[in-house]
C-alpha cells in the first residue's frame, strides 16, 4: 500500500474537508489558532461520526492530511501547555489516533507493515505558551521537545532521546512542536 492508495481511501470522507482555520477553532474561545485556508480532514469529526452511538470514543486529533509522503496527524493547542499534556494527553492523542486511523479508518495495521512514513505535528499557541517556554528554555532547555520526540523513530535530534524508554517506544516517524506562526510559515510541508 502506498500513500496513493490511502489517499484514495479517505475520499470517501471527503465530506470532513474543512479549512484549517474552521478545523482548529478552540472550542471555549471560538476563535481559530491558524487562520489559513488550507484544507485537511477533520478527524474529530470523522471519529465522532464513527463512534456516534458508543459512550465512548478514542482520542483523536484535531487534522489530518497528506504532504510530501507522510500522513499528517495534526493537534492545534490553543493554551498553556503543560508537561502532563506533553506525557500524557498527548500520547493517548498519538496512540488512539493511529490505532484507529489504522484499523478502523483503513481497516488494516499496513503504516507499520507497509513502513508507511507517519508525523505527528503539534501546533501551540505562542502568546499563550511564551512565558512557559521561557523560563523551560532557561530551567530545562527543549522539555517539550523532548518529550514529542520520545514518540517518534527518526529525529535529526537524537541528542535529546535519552532513556530506553524513548529509544524504544515510538508512535510516529517524525514528531514536531511548533507555534501558530511557524506553521503557517510551513504550511506547504503539511498541508
Amino acid at each position: 500500500m502506498t500513500i496513493a492508495d490511502i489517499e484514495k481511501l479517505l475520499h470517501k470522507y471527503d465530506k470532513y474537508l474543512e479549512t484549517v482555520e474552521e478545523i482548529s477553532i478552540e472550542e471555549q474561545s471560538g476563535k481559530p489558532l491558524c487562520k489559513l485556508k488550507d484544507i485537511a480532514y477533520s478527524y474529530d469529526k470523522i471519529i465522532a461520526e464513527l463512534f456516534a452511538r458508543e459512550e465512548e470514543r478514542p482520542k483523536s486529533v484535531d487534522a489530518i492530511s497528506i504532504k510530501g509522503g507522510f500522513v499528517n496527524f495534526i493537534e492545534f493547542k490553543d493554551r498553556k501547555m503543560h508537561k502532563q499534556d506533553a506525557k500524557q494527553n498527548i500520547r493517548m492523542k498519538i496512540s488512539e489516533s493511529l490505532h484507529s486511523f489504522e484499523r478502523i479508518i483503513m481497516n488494516n495495521n499496513f503504516m507499520v507493515v507497509n513502513g508507511i512514513n507517519s508525523r505527528f505535528i503539534l501546533v501551540y499557541s505562542k502568546q499563550k505558551n511564551e512565558e512557559h517556554i521561557q523560563k523551560q528554555r532557561q530551567k530545562e532547555p527543549r522539555r517539550l521537545n523532548d518529550a514529542l520526540l520520545s514518540f517518534s523513530t527518526l529525529s535529526t535530534q537524537k541528542e535529546f532521546v535519552h532513556d530506553k524508554y524513548d529509544k524504544l517506544w515510538r508512535y510516529v516517524t517524525e514528531a514536531i512542536s511548533m507555534n501558530e506562526e511557524d506553521f503557517a510559515k510551513n504550511k506547504s510541508l503539511y498541508l
